[in-house]
């Protein structure tokens, strides 16, 4: 069930279905959370919950999740670490942009 529902999310990302994504994600956090001694699990689908927080423009939450994630991915030197920062950049670079030369540069 938890494999099939990752890549269920994996295709909504790549398809734009970004919140269902979350949705499911949240849903993916939540069935490994219920696992013992899944930590690396669940921090691997939070990676994939905060970029599909990223997309739909949570940028707070996408870098609370990320890292958070990225705390635990780091440790086992997993590949979905990397996915946790650029996508603590790419939101934090969001949060920090100047919304009137942004609005500015758009005209």
């Amino acid at each position: 069930m938890r494999a099939l529902l990752r890549e269920q999310v994996e295709l909504k990302l790549v398809t734009d279905r970004f919140e269902e994504a979350v949705h499911d994600c949240d849903r993916l956090v939540s069935l490994w959370g219920s696992e013992p001694n899944a930590s690396t699990e669940v921090a691997s689908a939070e990676s994939l919950y905060a970029r599909a927080c990223l997309e739909v423009g949570d940028y707070d939450q996408a870098e609370l999740v990320a890292n958070h994630a990225l705390n635990s991915l780091i440790q086992w030197q997993h590949p979905d670490a990397l996915r946790c920062q650029v996508t603590l950049a790419l939101a934090n670079w969001q949060n920090h942009r100047d919304p009137v030369a942004t609005s500015t540069r758009s005209r």
